[in-house]
């Protein structure tokens, strides 16, 4: 057996590191967006386009809207890119202090998970295979062999740890998608919404059975 040893990791005295940041926005700016952008949004329920010439009109509402909406968004970016930029300094750093020390001690844990998994696996595995010698020796009426293999399967069956429990489960791995069953398998909706985006509006999608095709509109703001 080979112990390994551990260290406590202390309590260090901490050392505060301060990254600085400077923000500027127009609150007036802010104000005004607030209230036009409730204003339009209250003015346009129940809005409806009853003929052309509504519709003319409704159409450069919306591009005007969008290229507010873009303002804003400008704003809102100008705004948080020295938040942002600070941010990421400090991620860095931080990532940078912890990667050595976070990286190997997650290899150590790993390790260990193997080591104590590995163990009670194979010991579950031997308990199960005296379980079937047990069941095998009662279906041939021999008590003496039943009782020798139900005992020891007792004492090689895994035990509780403190702290840690280790849960034997099924994993799958595909080896032969062809084969598998169709009520197992997930339809290709990015390839099946390809092949409807590639039909020309004026003509229908070829037929996919258990697949409806409609007409959406998309609007486009140039």
């Amino acid at each position: 057996m080979h112990v390994v040893k551990t260290a406590a990791l202390a309590k260090p005295a901490r050392q505060e590191q301060v990254i600085p940041v400077k923000i500027s926005f127009d609150p007036l700016a802010v104000k005004t967006a607030e209230t036009s952008a409730l204003e339009q949004l209250n003015d346009l329920q129940g809005a409806t386009i009853d003929n052309d010439a509504e519709l003319e009109q409704f159409s450069a509402l919306l591009v005007e809207t969008t290229r507010e909406r873009k303002l804003i968004e400008a704003m809102r970016a100008e705004t948080l890119a020295p938040i942002k930029t600070a941010l990421k300094v400090a991620e860095d750093t931080v990532d940078k202090l912890f990667s050595f020390a976070l990286t190997t001690k997650t290899a150590s844990e790993k390790k260990l998970r193997e080591l104590v998994g590995g163990y009670q696996q194979a010991k579950a595995e031997e308990a199960r295979q005296l379980r079937a010698a047990a069941a095998k020796a009662a279906q041939a009426r021999d008590p003496e062999a039943l009782t020798k293999a139900l005992v020891a399967s007792n004492q090689v069956a895994p035990g509780k740890l403190a702290g840690v429990g280790v849960k034997e489960v099924w994993v799958a791995t595909v080896k032969a998608p062809d084969l598998v069953p169709y009520q197992w398998c997930v339809p290709d909706e990015k390839r099946i919404n390809k092949h409807a985006r590639e039909t020309p509006i004026e003509q229908t999608p070829v037929p996919i059975p258990g697949v409806i095709f409609t007409r959406e509109a998309r609007t486009t703001v140039r």
